[in-house]
């Protein structure tokens, strides 16, 4: 499957030195980014984090060192204000997802499955499941996955 072809395509963008993919986790406020791309002649709408129908919808499959696999989502939470938003993501356009495993939102994170200065195999997956409001909104359904890559990891 070629995902040019499809409508979405997913990717992880991080630091690249010395050839290496590294991911960081240093500072608090360390994060790298995953990037959708609307590969389509079509605007595509997409759920946004800010709700519970779009912050749920990235997860991370991670192979360790040691060979077990994985699934790094986010954890369930409380919703004070919750509300069905979404952007356009215009024909051949980025939605970019800042992503921060310091944050103690996510179940899993690499820093607490490998030692610094391992190497993992990541891949992204962002999976939309149909909804009543994702129906009467026109929002995009489905599931992409990212190419596994392998990433060392600084903590």
């Amino acid at each position: 499957m070629n995902p040019e072809k499809e409508p979405l395509s997913i990717s992880i963008s991080t630091l690249v030195k010395d050839g290496k993919r590294l991911i960081e986790f240093y500072k608090p406020e360390d994060h790298f980014h995953v990037v959708i791309k609307n590969n389509s002649d079509s605007s595509i709408k997409l759920w946004t984090e800010k709700s519970s129908w779009g912050f749920y919808n990235l997860s991370f499959e991670i192979i360790t060192p040691n060979g077990e696999k994985f699934i790094a989502r986010k954890k369930e939470r409380e919703w004070d204000k919750n509300f069905p938003d979404y952007c356009s993501v215009e024909p051949f356009a980025y939605f970019l997802l800042n992503v921060n495993f310091n944050d103690g939102t996510w179940q899993y994170p690499p820093m607490h499955l490998a030692t610094s200065g391992n190497v993992i195999t990541l891949s992204a997956i962002f999976e939309v499941p149909p909804t009543k409001e994702s129906k009467e909104l026109n929002i995009w359904n489905g599931k992409i996955s990212s190419r596994e890559n392998e990433y060392v990891i600084w903590y």
